[in-house]
């Protein structure tokens, strides 16, 4: 390879590098669920949707989402997306909005198993850290989409941010999820 591409590739990683998000930067890709995945026809862009494990990617007219559906009572079904945070984010707000709605959601054993969003923050180790204090739970039945809006702060000591729409030991029903957007805020 020249010495010209070789410096172009090198100013071009650099420059990837360097690029910082702003407040107003949505970094949740793929969460309309509207771009199919070019290496896995029939599902959705950064999504691992698994009709036999419970998730679906569903329409409805000219929209598209994402379905979680009981197929077992007392069974756990999830997917799952991760975000990476750097320690120039410690301290900053974050803002994150998405749509839900359930239908025939009845609760497991506990009073918590029900239809709900995951989310936190881990260490390099793996291990969890507060940060995000309010998820929201649904059962029963929902149908209009409900907007969500959580506002919370980056945790000193984050890697990751984890996002994880699941039915949560529910005896039966399904749950929606649409239009995930992740920002910055300040």
């Amino acid at each position: 390879m020249s010495k010209h591409w070789m410096g172009l590739c090198a100013l071009l990683i650099v420059s990837m590098m360097t690029t910082g998000l702003y407040a107003g930067d949505n970094i949740f890709k793929g969460g309309d669920f509207e771009a199919e995945n070019p290496k896995k026809p029939g599902t959705p862009a950064h999504w691992g949707i698994n009709p036999e494990k419970g998730s679906s990617w569903e329409t409805e007219g000219e929209n598209k989402f994402l379905r979680l559906t009981s197929m077992e009572s007392g069974k756990m079904y999830m997917v799952y997306r991760q975000f990476f945070v750097k320690p120039a984010d410690y301290g900053k707000k974050m803002k994150m909005t998405f749509k839900m709605r359930c239908n025939g959601i009845e609760k497991g054993q506990k009073s918590w198993f029900s239809g709900t969003l995951f989310i936190q923050f881990k260490n390099s180790e793996g291990k969890k850290i507060k940060g995000v204090s309010k998820i929201p739970r649904m059962a029963g039945t929902h149908a209009e989409w409900e907007d969500k809006v959580l506002e919370f702060e980056v945790p000193e000591g984050a890697e990751k941010f984890e996002v994880m729409p699941v039915l949560f030991n529910v005896k039966a029903g399904t749950m929606d999820f649409d239009d995930f957007t992740l920002e910055y805020v300040d």
